[in-house]
């Protein structure tokens, strides 16, 4: 299984993330991966709902802060361009510290 480090709340540098995965037990990373959906959840939901109004809450959750599910959903309910979902997940995550 790969881990998918995209939506950590904290910048992590690729050799840390190693570690992390070297370290830490299979059972912590699973905690550690729903606390990071929890923290996505909890804090952007509301703020990504405002923004884009097309998507559900439940949508919202599903993507767990992963940028390139955002970007897809974006692109595909405003038939935008990707370039063009891609940059307001950037922004977006950029404004709330993500």
């Amino acid at each position: 299984m790969t881990k998918n480090y995209e939506n950590k709340s904290t910048p992590r540098s690729p050799s840390s993330m190693t570690q992390v995965a070297k370290t830490a037990s299979p059972e912590t990373q699973i905690k550690q991966e729903a606390k990071n959906i929890a923290v996505w959840s909890k804090k952007q939901v509301n703020a990504a709902k405002d923004l884009w109004k097309k998507l559900t809450e439940e949508e919202l959750v599903k993507t767990a802060g992963n940028k390139k599910k955002l970007a897809d959903m974006i692109e595909t309910r405003y038939a935008i361009t990707h370039d063009a979902a891609d940059k307001q997940v950037n922004g977006f995550f950029t404004k709330h510290h993500i």
